[in-house]
């Protein structure tokens, strides 16, 4: 499953509506969306999270783009946003985390391959 965020926007900083989550859900359509969350930020901006069941992130960042467009023109209700980014959201720093081995609660050992270990994460 793939959590993808989306950000909408109003022109005249609206607020959305109350069902923005199930107006994106009935425009899913063939995109396996399993839940919405709605999270309002400030002056008519809105993120969305989409968690999609997808084969791969680029299939779920394609379904979640989709289902926003969809949702913006069929809903008459959402006539005053737009689309301002669709995609997976990053965290900051997680790669160096898993490769810092004085890091706290390390899930993935360095692995040294002169020393003979058979996987090697470089």
């Amino acid at each position: 499953m793939y959590l993808v965020h989306a950000q909408l926007r109003s022109h005249d900083a609206t607020a959305p509506p109350d069902a923005l989550a199930q107006m994106l859900s009935c425009c899913a359509q063939d995109a396996r969306l399993e839940h919405v969350t709605v999270h309002d930020e400030d002056e008519g901006r809105v993120v969305v999270g989409l968690f999609l069941t997808a084969a791969d992130l680029d299939h779920a960042e394609l379904a979640a783009r989709r289902t926003c467009r969809r949702a913006l023109t069929d809903h008459r209700e959402l006539a005053g946003f737009t689309l301002d980014r669709c995609g997976a959201a990053m965290e900051p720093g997680y790669w160096d985390r898993l490769l810092d081995e004085s890091a706290p609660g390390r899930i993935v050992p360095l692995q040294n391959p002169s020393k003979g270990h058979p996987f090697q994460p470089f």
